[in-house]
């Protein structure tokens, strides 16, 4: 099956699989009058001479093709009364990751969140996955490793349990992907992420750190396990060594500028990260049980108006950057032959318009593999 996309105004993306740090992030390709060719599910070329006999032709109307969004970001607050509870039900659920769609992020990791003592996390994930064979949504899971509401003298046994039942339970049903461990206050001490992120990578998990209150420590426990990213940092500077020690590890910050719109602070300049050599992404935050922000691109608006990202920094940290946190980077995250066939049209005349838009980017449609999903 040949897919031919036709008059493009402008065709954006980032290269290659590596995360970009500050020096490259600005360097995002912008091809102009070029063609989009698919084959099956994958880009077969990206050019402006292009003579194929297509089996489909899809016109872009003029406007701009760029990946589809990669969001590591995506919440599930699970509740004593389970997962399929009437407010997180399949069909609530399916709504979720269906909007997702339509705003166009084509990839996303969700983190099944215990929000009460008896909270079951693996039916959850098992939803999860039941509902990735009918959404076109690319879709990871990981489990958040956290102590439960419990009396100060069961933290221990808590622990022991998470090490002891939850992670070879899920391990063994493959439930997820990643685990991700919430460090900090109201979190797990550095010792006892340590211990549960330990016990996860032995479990073949990917590993995540979600910073609660203080950053420090958290940067430091993803920095020393090799965590692939770290979210919800607060803002404020982290100091040298901190910075130091995430970029040497490789560790990708994934900041959130759209979560004060939902939890209220301030987000905070993306600048200190960018001038320590580190590559950011950029997630939504959003809850799939209890909403929030479900467009990312309303995300790499504010991160231009409030990160003080440039556009162009943006756009990398929503798709090559985010895919690299997901561990995604060889098949998502750019327009480029071999990768997955993910992007969106957008119904603008030009990139650089995209930060005007905070609420409401004009979308024409959305592919996933080379189908259109844009309006399921």
């Amino acid at each position: 099956m040949i897919t031919l996309v036709k008059n493009i105004r402008q065709l954006v993306t980032p290269r290659g699989v590596e995360p970009s740090s500050a020096v490259q992030s600005a360097e995002l390709l912008v091809r102009e009058g070029v063609s989009l060719v698919v084959r099956d599910d994958r880009i077969f070329s990206v050019d402006s001479t292009v003579a194929v006999h297509a089996d489909r032709v899809v016109d872009a109307g003029g406007g701009i093709v760029a990946p589809g969004l990669v969001d590591p970001c995506v919440s599930l607050r699970v509740y004593d009364n389970g997962a399929s509870s009437e407010s997180t039900g399949p069909s609530r659920l399916r709504v979720a990751m269906e909007c997702l769609l339509r705003h166009g992020t084509t990839s996303a990791e969700v983190r099944a969140v215990p929000a009460g003592d008896s909270a079951n996390v693996e039916d959850a994930l098992a939803e999860l996955q039941q509902l990735t064979r009918r959404v076109s949504l690319r879709l990871s899971t990981a489990f958040l490793g956290a102590p439960r509401p419990a009396a100060k003298d069961d933290r221990a046994d808590r622990i022991s349990s998470v090490i002891g039942e939850t992670i070879p339970s899920v391990s063994r049903r493959r439930l997820a992907s990643a685990c991700v461990a919430l460090c900090g206050d109201g979190g797990y001490s550095r010792k006892e992420a340590r211990a549960v992120l330990r016990a996860a990578r032995g479990a073949g998990f990917e590993l995540r750190v979600q910073a609660c209150g203080a950053d420090t420590e958290a940067a430091l426990v993803a920095a020393e396990l090799g965590a692939g990213a770290i979210d919800h940092l607060g803002g404020a500077s982290l100091g040298v060594r901190p910075m130091a020690l995430l970029k040497k590890a490789g560790t990708i910050p994934v900041l959130l500028p759209t979560l004060p719109l939902t939890d209220g602070g301030r987000a905070a300049s993306a600048r200190p990260f960018i001038d320590a050599g580190l590559a950011v992404a950029l997630g939504s935050a959003a809850d799939l049980a209890t909403g929030g922000v479900f467009s990312l691109w309303t995300a790499v608006a504010l991160a231009v108006r409030s990160l003080d990202l440039s556009i162009d920094e943006a756009l990398v940290a929503a798709t090559l950057n985010s895919a690299s946190a997901m561990g995604i980077a060889a098949s998502a995250g750019t327009l480029e032959p071999g990768k997955s066939a993910d992007f969106a049209i957008l119904e603008i005349e030009d990139y650089r318009r995209i930060p005007g838009f905070v609420v409401g980017l004009p979308i024409r449609a959305v592919f996933v593999a080379g189908k259109e999903v844009s309006h399921e």
